[in-house]
């Protein structure tokens, strides 16, 4: 007969523990031998190779009836699954996120995770709290190649305010989990805790790579806040003056009527670093960045729009963490509109449509499950601000010349996507976006007939935003 250990905390109350005992008494009903312990006396358990399983329900969580036998289901249908956990009542959790998880445990509901003898005995001898030891340990099955599934239906609900929240002690062990996370996957810095669970938490650059720094521009004067600027110039000197990775290289496309005193000021903002290639051809927003691309000579490149305004020290090495993890395709950044509001915070492919998860939302919300605060896997980000390993751009055939001006960069990160690759989004690098200041951001008819006709199904993926992307919490 399969065995589980079902885990509670040392005080359960009456409801909850009332819930348990119903959702045991029908996995028992299934053929399924189930003893009910606390994490102390898990630790007193001699001999766990009978064990096939153990699941952990936290405090103030009230178990559905059939939950414990469809989570011990959903773990045995897979011998390579590691752990299994469930959306709650109005919880809607994303498929699993091993970045996301670095910077906050937004698996705080039931989990059941296979009695590997090592895994359980560290977890029922931790010195952390309940929180803290199960945050480690989901860690630790990460980081060991577990395999984490996902049951996209409710099987409990919470009577919590939020079941994310930290008390100062559970702070201050996360913190400490994070910080070993972080050490033996290379390091990294783990900084102030933001509320609902997540933490800055980022890995360290490896290396010291080349970052080619792409811009597109018609390079002239505009009116833009009421006097005459250039957009393009004002986006190298936010570079030149705030970024805090020294490794980059700009590669400017203008125009052939660029204005000769937006040239001379790039020139002497840029000096070195810079260099300026000239666009003959009609306007191609695909076409023009594939040609500045030709002329880059780093290992990642960086495709960023004229019309932005770098706002933190951080942004370039934050989406550079991101891109060097092993199996990265693109990284993407938090763009705010100039009134302060959030105009990008990941692309969302809702059924059926592309959209901007966040879009005008205030700056500081923070989102479902703290989603506009944490760093975490994405199923795509706007080519206004996206960093890509240089291979996989290559690999993927770059921007496609069908979409000249919109829908390009959702083209590329399903290109992406279908070969594999992981993309991510980080809050830590910010921008300003005047979004389409420069031309005419009409969308055509013809660019959603090829969007549509070219990916299909795949632009209705909620693997990683649950809900409606403009959601406020």
């Amino acid at each position: 007969m399969p065995s589980l250990l079902l885990v509670q905390p040392e005080t359960t109350s009456p409801e909850s523990a009332g819930h348990i005992s119903r959702a045991v008494s029908h996995a028992r009903l299934n053929g399924l031998d189930i003893e009910v312990v606390t994490r102390s006396e898990l630790s007193k358990k001699v001999d766990l190779n009978d064990v096939d399983a153990v699941m952990y329900v936290p405090a103030g969580v009230s178990l559905y009836r059939t939950a414990v036998t469809d989570f011990f289901e959903a773990l045995n249908k897979d011998s390579d699954v590691s752990v299994v956990y469930s959306d709650g009542e109005k919880l809607a959790l994303p498929d699993f996120s091993p970045q996301r998880l670095l910077c906050q445990n937004y698996l705080r509901g039931p989990v059941v995770f296979s009695a590997n003898s090592e895994i359980v005995t560290n977890f029922a001898s931790s010195e952390f709290g309940d929180v803290a030891a199960v945050y480690f340990t989901l860690l630790d099955i990460d980081f060991r190649g577990g395999c984490f599934e996902h049951i996209s239906q409710p099987l409990y609900s919470y009577k919590t305010d939020s079941l994310l929240g930290l008390s100062e002690d559970e702070i201050v062990q996360c913190s400490e989990v994070l910080k070993r996370a972080r050490a033996v996957r290379g390091g990294g810095t783990i900084g102030n805790y933001l509320g609902l669970g997540v933490f800055e938490s980022r890995g360290s650059v490896v290396g010291d790579p080349l970052v080619s720094i792409v811009i597109p521009t018609q390079a002239l004067y505009s009116d833009h806040q009421g006097t005459s600027q250039s957009l393009v110039v004002n986006a190298v000197k936010s570079i030149v003056w705030l970024t805090d990775y020294s490794n980059y290289e700009l590669i400017v496309v203008v125009d052939s009527g660029a204005d000769d005193h937006v040239l001379a000021e790039l020139r002497k903002l840029g000096g070195p670093k810079l260099r300026i290639v000239e666009w003959t051809k009609p306007f191609n927003f695909s076409q023009k960045m594939n040609f500045g691309v030709l002329h880059a000579q780093g290992e990642y490149v960086l495709l960023l729009n004229d019309d932005v305004e770098v706002l933190s020290r951080q942004w370039l090495s934050s989406m550079l963490v991101l891109a060097q993890l092993p199996n990265a395709g693109m990284a993407g950044a938090m763009l705010y509109y100039e009134d302060d509001t959030i105009q990008h915070a990941g692309h969302a492919y809702y059924q059926g449509s592309p959209t901007h998860i966040g879009l005008g939302l205030p700056r500081g919300s923070h989102g479902p499950l703290g989603g506009y605060l944490v760093s975490r896997e994405a199923s795509g980000v706007t080519a206004a601000c996206a960093l890509m390993p240089m291979k996989v751009f290559k690999e993927v055939g770059g921007f496609t010349a069908l979409l000249p001006g919109n829908f390009n960069d959702v083209d590329l990160c399903l290109k992406v996507g279908w070969r594999g690759y992981d993309i991510y989004w980080t809050p830590e690098a910010e921008l300003y976006h005047f979004e389409s200041k420069t031309r005419d951001a009409h969308v055509h008819y013809y660019e959603l007939d090829v969007i549509e006709h070219r990916w299909g199904l795949r632009l209705d993926d909620s693997r990683y935003w649950r809900g409606h992307p403009w959601s406020a919490n």
